[in-house]
């Protein structure tokens, strides 16, 4: 898809928390020289929210849409001199550079558990020392009857919020497509890639917020 609404408000009605809370939840200070490597960049919401945060911090959008990737140096505008854009699909290709955070942002969900589990060891093996994986996922809940409970109570919240109801159904008709998975699923995954302070910061209906950090 080339237009990524689906991360951006009203249809994430949690975003300014959860993306907040996803920008302070990077270990460095503000003036700090450090490298991210935003995944699934899309349109660039949470690296535009990056680069304003965090003045001296290089950063790097893989995103395989070209025309995403446009928009995404086009959103960071000034910021972009200190931006490599890459297209570059990360499911068939090595992840590219060094980084200190490898953040995924909304953007693994056409991921099944395995990819994503290769996706997490492949992030391990591009940080640093004490790097940070930070996640942003859809998932699911642990039973059918609450999971449909999450989406009634999103899309109830997504039209309050001027929602347009034909993207709406779409959203819920892709997600019974996605291969998503519980809270619990994604940290035993994130932790299996090697990570060790893995955590659930956050969670709002099938949004949540993980991390775990690279060990020295």
């Amino acid at each position: 898809m080339a237009d990524d609404y689906w991360k951006e408000p009203p249809y994430v009605p949690c975003h300014a928390e959860l993306f907040g809370l996803a920008g302070a939840l990077i270990p460095h200070p503000r003036e700090a020289q450090f490298g991210l490597l935003d995944i699934g960049s899309g349109s660039g919401a949470f690296a535009a929210q990056v680069a304003q945060n965090f003045p001296q911090a290089q950063l790097t959008l893989l995103e395989a849409d070209e025309k995403l990737l446009r928009k995404s140096l086009s959103r960071i505008g000034s910021d972009a001199a200190r931006t490599d854009a890459v297209a570059l699909d990360w499911r068939g290709e090595d992840l590219p550079g060094r980084h200190d955070v490898v953040s995924a942002i909304l953007s693994l969900h056409d991921l099944d558990a395995e990819e994503k589990r290769d996706l997490y060891e492949a992030a391990f093996g591009v940080l640093g020392r004490n790097g940070l994986l930070l996640l942003v996922l859809r998932v699911k809940a642990g039973t059918p009857a609450v999971d449909h409970a999450y989406r009634s109570a999103w899309q109830q919240q997504v039209m309050a919020g001027g929602g347009d109801a034909a993207l709406v159904a779409q959203h819920l008709a892709d997600l019974k497509a996605e291969n998503l998975g519980t809270v619990a699923d994604e940290l035993a995954a994130v932790s299996g890639a090697g990570f060790v302070e893995v955590n659930c910061w956050y969670q709002n209906l099938s949004y949540a917020l993980i991390s775990g950090v690279r060990p020295i």
